[in-house]
């Protein structure tokens, strides 16, 4: 008797599947008609990882070189050649340290932070 409703079941979960699928396309193409829907969606899945991201000790070393990148790309600065180039080094860390394990993690990404603290406020003190 408990494997009938198993598979009721299951062909229940499947017939709802397969019409719902349509359905949910079609919904979709009506209120995308002219891309708005899907940039915004894509604009906000971006916005709520970075901000997922920020709150772990890498991700916060992440987004402060990203910053950093884009300042020193728009600044007039002389030392923005190096404050970019410093931030692409720590930059390109972060996929290491994540792959690393215990102790040898925690001194890792405690050094990329201290790295970054002192990347911005190097900028800092310029301005």
């Amino acid at each position: 008797m408990a494997g009938t409703r198993k598979s009721a079941k299951s062909k229940l979960v499947k017939t709802a599947i397969a019409a719902g699928t349509p359905l949910a396309k079609d919904l979709w193409d009506a209120i995308n008609t002219d891309g708005r829907a899907e940039a915004w969606a894509k604009s906000h899945y971006a916005k709520a990882r970075k901000s997922a991201a920020a709150k772990t000790a890498l991700g916060r070393v992440q987004l402060t070189v990203d910053r950093v990148r884009e300042y020193a790309d728009h600044s007039s600065s002389p030392n923005a050649h190096q404050w970019r180039d410093e931030a692409n080094n720590i930059a390109s860390r972060i996929p290491l340290v994540k792959v690393q394990r215990g102790k040898e993690r925690r001194k890792s990404v405690s050094e990329l932070q201290r790295r970054a603290d002192k990347l911005l406020a190097d900028v800092l003190d310029e301005h």
